[in-house]
């Protein structure tokens, strides 16, 4: 139980698995509660950034980024780290889509080029390249 943290004022529950790694639920409807999509850089828990994207009703995203506290280690579980740093939000109902280019499976946790492209859309259909630098946990956006 050490390893998990709410967030957002218990809107989300992280914890930390061994061999998994970090993860992310909404459970905001704790009947049906909700695993977000997780990228990460490494396939291993180092302490390394995990961030998580989470499609709203309105087609809109959130996109949330933690990483474990690689102080915090159990005394009895090899390679599980009890803590999470701070969670933050690095968007909150952002209009973006995957770059096609540049798309990586979800599902796979170890993502080699270590950044995630998206595209920020306008209503006239502009868009800006963001990047989701997954080693440093830090969104960058492009230039309109």
């Amino acid at each position: 139980m050490a390893g998990l943290q709410f967030f957002d004022q218990g809107k989300y529950l992280l914890g930390n698995s061994v061999g998994y790694g970090l993860f992310c639920f909404n459970i905001s409807n704790i009947e049906k509660p909700k695993e977000l999509i997780r990228y990460s850089s490494k396939s291993k828990n180092e302490g390394q950034a995990y961030f998580f994207l989470e499609q709203n009703l309105d087609g809109s995203y959130n996109g949330i980024i933690s990483n474990s506290d690689t102080s915090e280690k159990s005394k009895s579980i090899s390679n599980l780290y009890t803590k999470i740093e701070k969670t933050n939000y690095l968007f909150q109902s952002a209009r973006i889509k995957l770059s096609e280019e540049n798309h990586i499976d979800p599902l796979i946790d170890e993502n080699p080029e270590n950044s995630i492209i998206f595209y920020e859309i306008k209503l006239n259909d502009q868009k800006r390249i963001w990047t989701i630098d997954l080693e440093k946990g830090v969104l960058i956006k492009g230039e309109w």
